[in-house]
C-alpha cells in the first residue's frame, strides 16, 4: 500500500517508511551541478579543512618560536600531502562530495591528525557553508519547502546509502534526509556527529536536555540516559551491529552495558564544548587518537547475535535495554520519533544456584533455560530427603531449587528438607519447585518455618524470583 504525504510518496515497511524520491536525489545533485561545480565545491570543502589547521610542533619552544600564519602555513602543507594519498576512486560525483564534506577523511583520520592541530569549532562554518550551499537546492522541492530555515550540518555516505543532516538551532529539532527515510528528532542540538550503518541507518550523536545531557540516535531509538555525558567516542561497527561509549558506559545495538573499553579516556570525561572557538576537554589528542583505536579494536571483538553480546567469546550482561522509538508519520512526509524507553535489566540476585529434584527432565530444562544466566549453577538428582539435606548443607549455596516429592512415595519429603534447613539456620534462600497449583503451592509455604518463593515448575517465575529483590 503506497501512502501520499507532501507530495512524495511511501511504501510502509516493518521499521518505517520508505520514500520514492530519495532514491532520485544523487541524479538530482549531479544534474543540478556541472562537474566543474562539484570538483570547486569539493576544492571549497577540502579548503575548509586545510585552510584551518596548524602544523602540530614538537615542543612548546617551536610552538612559540613560530608565528601564526608560519604554523598555519606548515599545517596546510602537511594536510594537502595527505589529501593528495586519499583516494576516491569508485565514487560517483555526489559520493565524492559528500565524502569530501564529511569527517571521516579529517576529523577520524588518525595520520591528519597526528600531524596538525584542528580547530574543529573554525572548520566548521566554512564547511556548513558548502554544504547549504550545495546540498540544499538539490533536495526534492516538498523537501525543500519543509527544511527552509534549517542548516546542513553534516552529511555522510558509505555502504551505498548517504544520510543528510539538518538542524533548526532555534527550537532543538534535526531532520535526516537518508537515501530511503525522512527521520524527525525533536530536543536534540549541538554537535553534528553523524555515521552510517550498512544497512543505511542513519547514528547522530549529540546534546539534549534529559538524562545525562547526550542523545544519540541508531535510525530505530532515540535514546538518553543519565550515564550519557559525552558523545566524543566514535560509533564503530561490530559484526551484527555497532557500538558506541558514552561516560563509563557502552551501547551496543540498544543495550547499555558497563564501559567495554575500559582504558578509553575520553569516555571516562563528562563531554567536550567550544569556548571562544577553543574546546575545552579533559583528554588530548593523543587520548582522542587512542580512542579510536581502542574502539575499533574492541569492535573487531564483538559480535552480536540473537539479541546477545559477546567479547571474545564471553557473553555481556546488559544494564538494560532501550526499546524501539514510539513513530508517527506527519504531514511533511517526515517520521517523528519519540524518545526511547529505558528498560532496567535486573541484575541476577542469586549467582550460586543448587536444584535438587528426582526429575531428570526438568533439571535438563533449567540448565537449558538459566545455564548462561546463573553464573554457577549446580544440579543434585536425587530421590534421598536425607542425601538432599546433606548436599544443599555442604555446597550452601545463594539459593535452592527444591522439589516437594524427591521420592516415588510422594512423601511431601521436601518439606522436612526446607524445615530441616531452617532449623540448622541456613543462609540461601529456598524455592519451592514442584507440579502444584498455586493454591497448594501456598499451603505448602504456610508449613515451612521459613521464607520461601513459590514458582512451582514454571522456568519464567523461577527467573523472576532469581532476579527479584523478594
Amino acid at each position: 500500500m503506497e501512502l501520499v504525504k507532501n507530495g512524495l510518496h511511501f511504501a510502509q515497511s516493518n521499521d518505517g517508511y520508505v520514500c520514492r524520491e530519495l532514491a532520485e536525489l544523487p541524479q538530482a545533485f549531479e544534474a543540478k551541478w556541472t562537474p566543474e561545480q562539484i570538483e570547486e565545491g569539493i576544492r571549497l570543502a577540502q579548503a575548509a579543512v586545510i585552510d584551518h589547521v596548524e602544523i602540530d610542533c614538537a615542543s612548546k619552544e617551536e610552538h612559540d618560536r613560530l608565528t601564526k600564519d608560519e604554523r598555519r602555513s606548515r599545517g596546510a602543507e602537511a594536510a594537502r600531502r595527505i589529501v593528495a594519498d586519499i583516494k576516491t576512486e569508485g565514487l560517483s560525483p555526489f559520493e565524492r562530495f559528500v565524502f569530501w564534506c564529511g569527517d571521516d577523511w579529517w576529523y577520524y583520520n588518525p595520520q591528519l591528525r597526528q600531524a596538525v592541530y584542528c580547530d574543529v569549532c573554525e572548520i566548521g562554518e566554512p564547511q556548513r557553508k558548502v554544504l547549504n550551499d550545495y546540498v540544499v537546492p538539490a533536495l526534492p522541492e516538498a523537501i525543500l519547502g519543509t527544511v527552509r530555515g534549517m542548516d546542513v550540518i553534516n552529511v555522510c555516505a558509505s555502504f551505498g546509502h548517504f544520510a543528510i543532516l539538518l538542524a533548526d538551532r532555534s527550537n532543538s529539532i534535526r531532520r535526516i534526509v537518508t537515501d530511503t527515510r525522512l527521520y524527525e528528532l525533536r530536543g536534540v542540538y549541538g554537535y553534528p556527529y553523524l555515521d552510517l550503518l550498512p544497512d543505511g541507518r542513519p547514528v547522530m550523536r549529540c546534546c539534549c536536555d534529559r538524562g545525562g545531557e547526550r542523545a544519540f540516535f541508531d535510525g530505530e531509538r532515540l535514546m538518553s540516559h543519565d550515564m550519557f555525558q559525552t558523545c566524543a567516542p566514535k560509533t564503530v561497527l561490530i559484526e551484527g551491529g555497532y557500538k558506541f561509549n558514552s561516560t563509563r558506559c557502552s551501547v551496543v545495538n540498544g543495550l547499555l552495558f558497563d564501559l567495554i573499553d575500559a582504558d578509553d579516556k575520553v569516555a571516562h570525561s563528562t563531554g567536550a564544548w567550544c569556548f571562544f572557538g577553543q574546546p575545552m576537554v579533559s583528554w588530548s589528542k593523543e587520548d582522542a587518537l587512542e580512542s579510536l583505536r581502542l574502539a575499533a579494536e574492541s569492535g573487531a571483538r564483538l559480535r552480536f547475535n540473537s539479541g546477545k553480546v559477546s567479547h571474545d567469546g564471553k557473553e555481556l550482561k546488559p544494564l538494560g535495554m532501550f526499546a524501539p522509538s514510539a513513530t508517527r508519520l506527519l504531514d511533511t512526509g517526515f517520521t517523528l520519533y519519540d524518545w526511547s524507553d529505558f528498560h532496567e535489566v535486573r541484575a541476577l540476585r542469586y549467582e550460586h544456584v543448587l536444584v535438587v529434584d528426582d526429575s531428570e527432565q526438568w533439571i535438563a530444562a533449567v540448565r537449558s533455560e538459566l545455564g548462561a544466566e546463573v553464573p554457577r549453577l549446580e544440579t543434585f538428582q536425587t530421590a534421598s530427603a536425607k542425601k538432599a539435606l546433606a548436599r544443599i548443607l555442604k555446597e550452601s549455596p545463594d539459593a535452592v531449587m527444591l522439589d516437594m516429592h524427591l521420592t516415588p512415595d510422594e512423601k511431601f519429603d521436601g518439606l522436612w528438607v526446607a524445615n530441616q534447613l531452617a532449623a540448622q539456620g541456613f543462609k540461601g534462600y529456598v524455592l519451592i519447585t514442584s507440579n502444584y497449583g498455586d493454591q497448594a503451592l501456598k499451603a505448602m509455604q504456610v508449613l515451612i518455618k521459613m521464607p520461601v518463593a513459590i514458582p512451582g515448575k514454571n522456568i519464567q517465575r523461577v527467573r523472576e524470583v532469581l532476579y527479584s529483590d523478594r
